[in-house]
């Protein structure tokens, strides 16, 4: 039963998302509990006296629980695996509490102390329809008109890469910008490691990068990784727009530019291929001696998809600062595992 006196927020599967809304109007503290877990129990009566003491002072963070078992779409956005696990959720991210759960190291964690941690993107809900579009080569001059700036409105891009980890936490910001800014322009994202044109032709350095394109000009955004910062941006207002200076748009490459940017591609993916693995890269060299280069192009190609979807799965687990190379992201720690009805954390 739920205690009506209780500052504690009590969450379930099917109000989950529109209670936290991702933490980016008010930051969440929430504790993944199991009815079973002599651990939750324990740290059931100081849970509500942090509740109750950050409501006193005012601060702008929501206490709340969720009991896992019954709630497995919630927990497994989570990748809860382990009772009790503790989440702070602000601007899209959550960060692990591992500390002492006391009352004071849990105050000083909410009250700023996630600082101190690392951020994973908050897993998307597979039942909300993405707002943001996808662009690509073929049809990004055709649906922006960014060169011209005609009829199609301002247009808000954000240019990252499947393997880039800082994009992975860019990406509930940007979902949640789109909602915000549906009824005024469109907000979409180039996949820059299979659309070497726009890459090319926007002079993308490292990813993520955004840029605001209005009326044939293109602004870039320099700002914090906020919900906040980046919708003022997009309105044209706050300091990251003032600072953000209007550059014309290039125009779309011609013929020539574009068998030369793709020529440079294809020579850096078989560079990538390589440096993956050389031994399938000498292979595939061999071969298209033997057998012909275009055969063995596609195979290639296929074999690079293959391999940097890997290194994207693998990224997943790890965002970090921006990039401009693949690299191999560094294993995540994993938790104590805890099978349903057996164990719980210590």
């Amino acid at each position: 039963p739920i205690d009506p006196e209780s500052d504690v927020v009590v969450l379930h599967d099917d109000d989950f998302e529109k209670k936290v809304r991702m933490g980016f109007e008010q930051d969440w503290f929430i504790e993944f509990y199991a009815t079973w877990c002599s651990h939750c129990k324990a740290l059931k009566p100081v849970w509500e006296i942090l509740a109750t003491t950050l409501k006193k002072e005012k601060a702008p963070v929501a206490v709340a629980k969720i009991e896992a078992n019954s709630n497995l779409k919630s927990s497994q956005r989570f990748g809860v695996s382990g009772f009790p696990t503790l989440v702070f959720v602000r601007e899209g991210q959550y960060y692990d509490y591992s500390g002492a759960r006391t009352l004071t190291a849990l105050k000083e964690f909410a009250m700023g102390g996630w600082r101190n941690s690392t951020p994973a993107p908050v897993q998307f809900d597979t039942e909300r329809n993405s707002l943001v579009r996808r662009l690509d080569d073929s049809n990004f001059e055709h649906l922006t008109q960014a060169a011209t700036g005609a009829t199609t409105g301002d247009w808000l891009v954000e240019f990252g890469a499947s393997w880039c980890k800082p994009c992975l936490l860019w990406r509930p910001i940007m979902e949640y910008a789109a909602d915000s800014l549906r009824h005024q322009m469109s907000v979409a994202e180039v996949d820059c490691s299979t659309n070497p044109e726009s890459l090319s032709r926007f002079g993308i350095t490292h990813f993520p990068t955004f840029f605001l394109f209005s009326q044939g000009k293109m602004y870039k955004y320099n700002g914090t990784r906020e919900l906040k910062s980046i919708i003022r941006f997009a309105n044209k207002s706050g300091p990251d727009f003032v600072k953000s200076k209007p550059i014309h748009v290039p125009p779309p490459p011609s013929l020539v530019e574009r068998f030369q940017i793709h020529l440079g591609y294809n020579v850096q993916e078989a560079y990538v291929l390589y440096t993956h693995n050389s031994f399938v890269a000498l292979v595939l060299i061999i071969s298209g001696i033997l057998f012909g280069a275009v055969p063995t192009f596609f195979i290639g190609k296929r074999l690079l998809v293959e391999e940097l979807k890997r290194t994207e799965k693998d990224n997943k687990k790890n965002p970090s600062s921006p990039q401009t190379p693949p690299s191999k992201p560094a294993a995540k720690a994993a938790k104590p595992s805890s099978p349903k009805g057996k164990k719980s954390k210590q």
